[in-house]
């Protein structure tokens, strides 16, 4: 799909033009005032127009609860403001949104297929976990409960499938290709709140007069509770209950949004205790005779992290060991958060391995279209040590990420140079290098709590929702379903935010010649990488320059605890940004494609009872942001207009 310059909410609202190959500017004249508003670049609606809609939508987010606690007080319910969010829905390639779509119910299989496979999951984390104290113990408890036997083979695999429109450019043309930034396990945000930045966006458009027939139907967090539902009818148990792993959360009120439309699905059967991993740790118990979990006397029949713990004590530890050697449903196993790690990402990516767990060539072949450059950096051959002097010269060019779940803790620009010129052998092989991708760039009104609005530069992340239920002893599918989507954004400088993560992974741990190749490339082009730890969570990436600095300095050991991911770059566009407390205006922005899905299986049997895919999230974010997600203030929660 051909791109241009910046693709523009032009077609949808008054203010802003399509842009072309040639276009520098993306709006249209200003309509000026003399008056105070905090309406910039409102690009031909008037100050108090524009200044209304933004209000309208404010007050909207409030009324929906499309809201989170705010910093100064992050553990009390007392007082709330709106989530960051864009005041328009941002363009995507329609193309790309139902490649994505179509995929995810094969993106639920694959995964639950790869936690069944014990064996390729330990020879492809050993080298992580012994310098990952988190992966170490994650796969003590994994061998623990194979050696004594899986109590509950029915399987539960909610998903999010995160994207981006990644703009390639050849000489004559650019065009826009879907590249997957990372898949989502269990604990994923966005469901409920994507829900209701769509109702947003659909009555700004009603109210504007203009055509919804290209904003697709989100219902994102039906797909979350309706196989978190079905997992919970399977153990058979009317009284069990259902335990949410999540303790004092920031994003308190989303978390309960969920809940509370798990039970009105169930007709209220469904008692819920919301417990943090240590509590699990003291108030629940296991009968060793049966192996029945107990809360106050109840038997849980599902145990649902929403929450990974990045560096999890001893204590917490042996929580999540009682509750893996249970008869409770876990959403996810410990086999499913390892087969959600970024080095399970990058091994994917090598030849031959999607075959292992697929064997439909098509699809094979749609799964891997998605796939940017993806390096893991465990090797001292001459490959690996290419790859990471290309990141060293070229860090912009790459993205280094931590080996283990999730997204954040990157490193990009000069940080992977810095980074991979310091690892040890023992760090590079806990990371992987990731190709930077550039997202397609857009215009959009940022709209954040206590900040003036704006026309800015963002770029956007699509992700699309979907589960599976499944029978792990008998690899057998219940359900398979997609629905729903979220569609993240953020300023286009921004890294961070799962928005300019990456779609290609490589792993430093390695000294062979293909992990040298990556890094020496790296080093030469880091504008092409991110360079990121192996550890899950939010930042240290290294971009640029700092990619080069790193895989100069990093000894082999710091070398194996990052990746080199490939830098995207997603389809620019402009919207407004609608924050609390700021001014609105339209800002170039990207986004950030993320699909939900789940699987419940059985692990004995390797069956699936149930694959399920529904449900997506969009996040967008000022085009030029590096790092900082939509909790951090970084990213807005999105929906699409597909054209």
């Amino acid at each position: 799909m051909k791109a241009t310059k910046f693709v523009t909410f032009a077609a949808l609202l008054l203010f802003i033009k399509l842009g072309n190959e040639n276009t520098t500017s993306t709006h249209v004249e200003t309509s000026k005032t003399k008056s105070d508003s905090n309406i910039q670049e409102d690009g031909g609606l008037s100050a108090q127009d524009l200044e209304g809609l933004i209000e309208q939508a404010k007050i909207m987010a409030m009324n929906i609860g499309l809201i989170t606690r705010t910093n100064a007080h992050k553990d009390k319910n007392d007082v709330a403001e709106f989530v960051p969010f864009t005041l328009f829905p941002s363009p995507f390639p329609r193309k790309l949104f139902l490649q994505a779509y179509n995929i995810q119910k094969e993106m639920n299989l694959l995964y639950f297929l790869i936690s069944l496979d014990h064996k390729f999951l330990e020879e492809t984390l050993q080298t992580v976990a012994e310098t990952n104290e988190n992966v170490r113990g994650m796969l003590g408890i994994f061998k623990k409960v194979n050696e004594e036997g899986n109590k509950q083979p029915i399987t539960l695999v909610l998903e999010r499938s995160d994207y981006m429109a990644h703009v390639n450019k050849n000489e004559n043309e650019q065009n826009f290709e879907l590249k997957q930034i990372e898949v989502n396990i269990g604990p994923m945000g966005g469901p409920a709140r994507a829900d209701r930045i769509a109702k947003i966006h659909r009555h700004l458009m009603q109210k504007t007069r203009h055509d919804l027939t290209n904003m697709p139907e989100n219902d994102a967090s039906t797909i979350i509770a309706m196989g978190l539902y079905m997992a919970w009818k399977s153990f058979g148990d009317p009284e069990a209950i259902m335990v949410v792993v999540a303790g004092r959360m920031y994003q308190n009120f989303e978390q309960h949004q969920l809940s509370q439309k798990i039970q009105e699905m169930s007709d209220y059967q469904i008692k819920i205790a919301h417990l943090s991993l240590a509590e699990c740790g003291k108030e629940l118990t296991l009968d060793e005779n049966d192996f029945i979990l107990r809360y106050n006397g109840k038997a849980v029949a599902l145990v649902y992290h929403k929450t990974f713990v990045i560096k999890p004590t001893q204590e917490q530890l042996n929580a999540r060991l009682k509750i893996e050697r249970s008869t409770a449903i876990k959403c996810p196993t410990v086999a499913l958060e390892l087969a959600c790690t970024k080095k399970v990402q990058q091994a994917l990516a090598l030849p031959g391995v999607l075959e292992r767990f697929i064997t439909n060539k098509e699809v094979v072949a749609s799964i891997r279209s998605t796939f940017a450059g993806l390096w893991g950096l465990e090797k001292d051959d001459e490959e690996t040590r290419q790859i990471i002097e290309d990141a060293i010269e070229n860090p912009d060019n790459y993205v280094l990420k931590p080996s283990e779940e999730g997204g954040g803790n990157n490193f990009w620009g000069e940080e992977i140079s810095q980074k991979l010129r310091t690892f040890d052998p023992s760090e590079r092989a806990a990371h992987i290098l990731m190709q930077r991708l550039y997202p397609m760039p857009m215009k959009n009104f940022l709209v954040r709590p206590f900040k003036p609005v704006k026309l800015e530069e963002v770029v956007s992340e699509l992700s699309i929702y979907g589960f599976l239920l499944g029978n792990a002893r008998e690899k057998s599918v219940q359900s398979n379903e997609r629905r729903g989507f979220m569609l993240r954004t953020k300023l286009e400088n921004t890294t961070e935010g799962g928005i300019g993560a990456g779609g290609g992974l490589w792993g430093l741990e390695k000294d062979d010649e293909e992990t040298r190749q990556i890094i020496e490339d790296a080093i030469e082009n880091p504008d092409n990488y991110v360079l990121k730890p192996s550890e899950e969570g939010g930042g240290n990436n290294f971009w640029g320059e700092e990619i080069s600095q790193k895989l100069r300095t990093f000894d082999p050991s710091e070398r194996a605890a990052h990746i080199l991911m490939q830098r995207l770059y997603p389809m620019p566009m402009k919207n407004f940004l609608v924050r609390p407390f700021k001014p609105v205006k339209l800002e170039e922005v990207v986004s950030e494609l993320s699909i939900y899905g789940f699987l419940l299986g059985n692990a004995r049997e390797k069956s699936v009872q149930s694959n399920e895919r529904r449900g997506f999230m969009l996040r967008t974010k000022l085009e030029n942001t590096t790092e900082g997600g939509i909790g951090a203030g970084g990213g807005f929660h999105d929906s699409i207009y597909l054209f």
